[in-house]
């Protein structure tokens, strides 16, 4: 067993939207979080959400007047799932408009799993809150899930007026390219039609160039001098009048031909 490469060539239509995602798989990550944002003591904001992939929340809060605030998270991490909490783009606006980024003040932690590259999650991967890449990030993951994450700010002498940000759950874990992707095209219309050519390989890839000479054929170049047309019949009739083309050259002497017609 190797391992396996996937060359995608989109054909047709010529001009199309492409969307590249990683596949849901079914790691442990889903878990319940509750956050509490406090200042002087008092609850200022709470939410509670699941952040499995598409879980976040986004958060402004008005801080005038404030001298102290606390982040706190909840969790009901059990087993092996992993650590994945973190507060993202959270910014502290002062009164002369400047906006101070988190990170960039002093605070203390308290019941927080640390992380060890700043930037990166917990398994020194990149941070993804529902899709969206994040490297200004503070680490929310409580270490004891029976009492809360708390991170501490001294709001004194700052003029903080607003605190914006979001937080959530990062997902993938680590090093993203052990995921399988997705692949899509997009366009719009009336109607459709898609031609994808799909390589799979080991090692080396044979194929050159792709070209969608219609919505009904396909000349394709292989690096070993071999060229294939393939000419689709009824591509938009019913099912059952479907039929294909494969027409093979080198040096203009065609050396194959396969023709597969639905009857």
């Amino acid at each position: 067993p190797g391992v396996l490469n996937i060359d995608v060539w989109h054909a047709w239509p010529k001009k199309a939207e492409l969307l590249i995602g990683d596949y849901a798989e079914a790691w442990p990550v889903n878990k319940k979080l509750k956050y509490e944002i406090v200042g002087d003591g008092k609850l200022l904001k709470s939410d509670s959400l699941g952040t499995w992939i598409l879980g976040k929340s986004d958060f402004s809060i008005d801080l005038k007047n404030l001298n102290n605030l606390q982040l706190k998270t909840y969790t009901d991490r059990k087993g092996n799932t992993a650590n994945t909490l973190f507060w993202a783009n959270a910014r502290i606006v002062i009164s002369s408009g400047k906006i101070i980024r988190l990170t960039e003040l002093k605070t203390k932690a308290e019941n927080i799993i640390p992380i060890v590259q700043s930037g990166k999650d917990y398994k020194g991967g990149p941070v993804r809150i529902a899709g969206d890449g994040y490297t200004d990030i503070a680490a929310a993951e409580p270490e004891n899930t029976n009492k809360p994450g708390i991170i501490t700010l001294d709001l004194n002498g700052l003029n903080a007026v607003k605190l914006i940000g979001l937080i959530g759950g990062d997902w993938v874990v680590g090093n993203e390219e052990q995921l399988r992707k997705t692949v899509s095209f997009r366009t719009s219309g009336k109607q459709a039609r898609y031609l994808t050519v799909l390589e799979p390989y080991e090692d080396k890839s044979l194929v050159k160039k792709v070209t969608a000479l219609s919505a009904d054929e396909l000349h394709i170049e292989l690096s070993d001098g071999r060229t294939q047309h393939i000419k689709i019949d009824q591509l938009g009739g019913k099912a059952d009048a479907l039929g294909v083309k494969i027409t093979e050259e080198k040096n203009g002497k065609i050396i194959r031909e396969e023709e597969s017609i639905n009857k």
